[in-house]
């Protein structure tokens, strides 16, 4: 039974963007050559891998998380419970980067997919998330303005149920006057 050619040319995965199909492995699944968004360091994937979300970045995101491990920031410990700050960064990320999250399609795989800015989605993306928005306060989650745009600096802010109710009417609103 033969397999069918998928393109993927310049579609994402997780930080991975692949370029261009460069082989079959041994396995008979097609080999591409992809693009991480970090630093553009080039890596050859498995089509299986990047479509089932196994392969996501150059390996960078496996050092992200071994250097958070470290408790570097004091947020994530062994054994207990990460803080509220690191789970809305981690949250963050996954639902704008993992094709196997379950809020995907509404934020990275959305038609005009959510993103997380580079200070944010890097080596010290918790620190600099951490410095940029400060301690969670009680009873707030993580929101951005209108319920709109990426997630970045000026975007985002510490929000109560009751104000992303209202950031949410709004996108509803805007989104009604474009139709």
């Amino acid at each position: 039974m033969s397999r069918l050619a998928v393109d993927l040319t310049n579609k994402i995965f997780g930080r991975l963007t692949a370029l261009r199909r460069v082989g079959t492995s041994t396995s008979g699944h097609a080999v591409w050559l992809c693009r991480c968004s970090c630093d553009g360091k080039e890596i050859e994937v498995e089509c299986s891998n990047l479509v089932s979300g196994n392969s996501q970045s150059c390996g960078c995101l496996a050092r992200e998380i071994s250097s958070a491990r470290n408790f570097k920031h004091g947020h994530s410990r062994w054994g207990q419970r990460p803080s509220p700050e690191y789970q809305s960064w981690a949250s963050m990320v996954k639902r704008c980067t993992n094709p196997n999250n379950k809020d995907w399609l509404h934020y990275g795989g959305a038609n005009l997919p959510v993103t997380v800015c580079d200070r944010w989605h890097s080596a010290n993306g918790f620190e600099n998330f951490l410095s940029d928005m400060g301690e969670r306060p009680a009873g707030t989650t993580l929101g951005r303005f209108g319920d709109v745009g990426d997630y970045e600096p000026d975007n985002c802010a510490w929000q109560t149920p009751k104000q992303q109710g209202a950031e949410r009417r709004i996108h509803h609103y805007l989104q009604f006057l474009a139709a």
